[in-house]
Order: structure tokens, then C-alpha cells, then sequence
């Protein structure tokens, strides 16, 4: 392929993630973590949906062939290459994490998590102190939100509980124009907990230009998305009032410049119980600030309106 630059990410199970670009001539990456566990995944930065990682064949009766590209394949369409898990420990290089396989579905599903809810990790790991409790975070500042827009949400979109795939647990109600975007690597985890939605016609959330707003909604028997903690970026929490009571959303602003890899805005998250038993978390994106201040009216509609199937 043309020489292009490259972004590495080393990333946990909870997407905390840690990044390094490489640029033409450059061929080798190195990233500064925590101990503990991680996969590497790097894809072009001139094509989003590019994706490329640290891969073994690991099943049973799989072999792995190093082609002289360097890529890794297997040796049966059966038997396919699968990101590993890299353990890292306190003081210690780890070497050999070759990123190929260009073209990994599990690859291009851990970016698409990284884009929908990743937050960049400490590159330096501090033991806590003996006998010292740490001190509680202070609570973010409660902001005054502004009346819910009137403006009529005629797509319907359904939800599906993230404990079942058959089961349609709840239905989103969003302005016309706005459309659903598929996760091209969602068929290599099976996992389809999510639905990701915008304001444009794109197939990443990094093709979103400054009006671009994201949001990515979860459906479950209890409260369980990222959005449901203060964000790392948080700025302001408010109250959403909703017709089964209020909800605390949270403002968070962006860790990395808008527009560049990974994918990172202006956000407004929180989740709403629909009823016992089943909770909706949403997480909407947008890629200015004055774009979220434009669009939160719109936000708040969407929240109130979301429903069960009747």
C-alpha cells in the first residue's frame, strides 16, 4: 500500500488506551503503560476504517504462516488470526508485537470501541501509598440545562438488549435525516450491544465534520455502559428530567484534538431507566462545542422520548 502514517494503540479490556503514530520511514512503535493487559491494534490514518493488530492463530489445529509481507495467516478459511493479549509488567520491555493482518475484523470492532468510548490511559503507574485512603473526587458542577427541542424525532430505531440480540428491548426516537451506522467488525465479536446513529451521512465517527453529531445507545436489564460513570473528561453534570423520573447526564470535553485518530468530541452522556429491569445509556458526540450547545435541546427530546415497544 502507499506509505502512510500510522496510529498504535495499546488498549485494556475497559478501552483505556495509550497511542503512538508512525510516520514513513518509520517501520517500529513504542508505548509506556501500566502493567496489566493489552491488545495492540493500529490502523492508516488517512483511512479510517483501515485496521491491522498483534494476531496468533491461537485455536486448536491452527498453525500460523508469515507471508513475505509479514502478515499473518492461517491455514484454513476455519481457522482465523485473533488479537492477543499482551501481558506487561512494572519495569519491563516487551518486544515483538508486530502489527499486521490488515484487513482483522476483531482488529477494526477494539477501534470502533476506542472511537465510541475510549479514554486515554496514564503512560506512568504510581503504587498507592500504605494506610493512605485516597481522597474522594469532588462532584462536577451542576449545569442548568435548556427546555427539550419540540422538533418532531420521526426515525424510530430499535435497541436490542445487550443480553439477547432477539429481543427488541427498546426503541430511540431521532430527527429525520439522522440514520443508523454499522460497526463493519461487530461480526467478528457477535457482540451487538450497540447502535451507533449520526447527524450525516458517514461510516466512522472520524468522517464527521464540525456540525457532526454521534450517538451511540445501549440497551440492558441493568445500567451497565461506560456512560454511566463521571467521563474522564468531565466537566458539568446535570439533571435530566425524563417521564419515569430524573436521570444525572455528564458533560465531557475532548482528551485529543477533534478530527484526529482516535475519534473524540464534545459529549453528553448519562443513561435512563425505561422501567425496572431495563436501563438505556446514551452517549452523544459532537465535534465542536458549539455543535453539543446547538444539539442539546435535540439530545434532551431524544433521551424523554425513548421508549419499550408498545
Amino acid at each position: 500500500m502507499t506509505p502512510s502514517t500510522l496510529s498504535v494503540y495499546a488498549v485494556e479490556s475497559n478501552s483505556r488506551y495509550v497511542m503512538a503514530k508512525v510516520s514513513p520511514p518509520g517501520r517500529t512503535f513504542h508505548l509506556t503503560v501500566p502493567p496489566g493487559y493489552y491488545e495492540v491494534v493500529a490502523r492508516l490514518d488517512s483511512d479510517p476504517l483501515s485496521a491491522a493488530g498483534y494476531l496468533k492463530c491461537v485455536s486448536n489445529g491452527c498453525s500460523p504462516i508469515v507471508t513475505r509481507a509479514g502478515y499473518v495467516t492461517c491455514q484454513s478459511v476455519d481457522c482465523q488470526p485473533v488479537l492477543v493479549s499482551v501481558r506487561v509488567d512494572g519495569g519491563t520491555n516487551i518486544s515483538g508485537a508486530d502489527v499486521g493482518g490488515w484487513g482483522s475484523l476483531q482488529a477494526l470492532d477494539r477501534l470502533w470501541r476506542i472511537d465510541e468510548f475510549g479514554a486515554p490511559g496514564p503512560i506512568d503507574y504510581k503504587l498507592p501509598t500504605p494506610g493512605v485512603t485516597p481522597s474522594v473526587a469532588p462532584l462536577l458542577p451542576l449545569r442548568q440545562l435548556p427546555p427539550p427541542s419540540s422538533v418532531d424525532l420521526a426515525a424510530v430505531f430499535a435497541v436490542p438488549d445487550q443480553t439477547d440480540v432477539k429481543v427488541i428491548d427498546a426503541r430511540v426516537h431521532l430527527p429525520g435525516g439522522w440514520s443508523q451506522v454499522s460497526n463493519p467488525g461487530e461480526e467478528a465479536t457477535d457482540l451487538f450491544m450497540y447502535r451507533d446513529f449520526a447527524n450525516q451521512k458517514v461510516r466512522s465517527p472520524l468522517a464527521l465534520d464540525g456540525g457532526g453529531v454521534w450517538l451511540t445507545v445501549s440497551a440492558g436489564p441493568t445500567c451497565l455502559a461506560p456512560a454511566q460513570a463521571p467521563p474522564v473528561a468531565g466537566t458539568a453534570r446535570a439533571v435530566v428530567s425524563t417521564p419515569g423520573g430524573f436521570s444525572t447526564f455528564y458533560f465531557n470535553d475532548p482528551h485529543s484534538p477533534v478530527g484526529q485518530q482516535p475519534f473524540s468530541g464534545y459529549a453528553f452522556s448519562g443513561d435512563r431507566s425505561l422501567s425496572y429491569g431495563t436501563c438505556v445509556s446514551f452517549f452523544f458526540t459532537a465535534m465542536s462545542d458549539q455543535a453539543r450547545e446547538s444539539y442539546l435541546p435535540t439530545f434532551l427530546a431524544i433521551v424523554q422520548q425513548a421508549e419499550l415497544p408498545k
